[in-house]
């Protein structure tokens, strides 16, 4: 085969699409649980993604604004930006006001009530019982080595093994709330931490 010939076959063959890298910016209302988590996430799968986590502790309506302030001055046009926050102790309309608020910028939410920690518990087992936290928390030192606080490291790579079991929990709890016209803030227990999860998971190449 001539030179010509095979650098004609090359140039006609199809490279393989590489998949398009796209920019994340997740702004967490905890400080150091759910940044923790999402970065633990990222180095697992080491993640073709770039992802921001700013624990600003600061409460829901203030988490929005704050968001809205990092993607103004970050310069970086980012394909999604994430609110990820609790209901806790706020006032049901403060909750649901922040929500509304994010949704008016275009931002997506990972919220969950009453705090993050459901997530990690619906990788056990699922229920519609009203969980406080407190609740949780005893909940998960009985299922973890040694007793759970908040800000343990390595919850994600604990967890990654029951992360199918967590997505379906947490889908079939949102089927449950929906089907009852809950609101938000009166969704107890509720995480959409799950959408977020899926995205990442999404962009782990293969």
């Amino acid at each position: 085969m001539t030179k010509g010939r095979k650098a004609a076959r090359e140039i006609g063959k199809k490279r393989p699409s590489r998949k398009i890298k796209k920019t994340y910016l997740i702004v967490c209302e905890g400080v150091k649980t759910e940044p923790n988590y999402f970065m633990e996430m990222r180095r697992e799968h080491k993640l073709a993604i770039s992802v921001e986590v700013c624990g600003t502790g600061c409460n829901t309506i203030s988490l929005i604004a704050e968001a809205a302030k990092i993607v103004k001055s970050s310069g970086i046009n980012f394909d999604q930006i994430w609110c990820v926050f609790d209901k806790d102790d706020f006032p049901a309309d403060n909750f649901d006001n922040a929500i509304n608020k994010a949704n008016s910028h275009g931002f997506r939410l990972a919220w969950s009530n009453e705090c993050f920690e459901l997530w990690y518990l619906l990788h056990f087992r699922y229920t519609t019982a009203h969980l406080p936290r407190e609740s949780i928390y005893r909940d998960l030192t009985s299922r973890v080595e040694g007793s759970y606080e908040k800000n343990r490291q390595g919850m994600y790579k604990f967890l990654l093994p029951e992360q199918k079991t967590a997505i379906k929990n947490a889908k079939k709890l949102e089927v449950y709330h929906i089907a009852n016209g809950s609101t938000p803030s009166g969704s107890n227990p509720l995480t959409k931490v799950y959408e977020l999860v899926e995205e990442l998971i999404s962009q782990i190449e293969e």
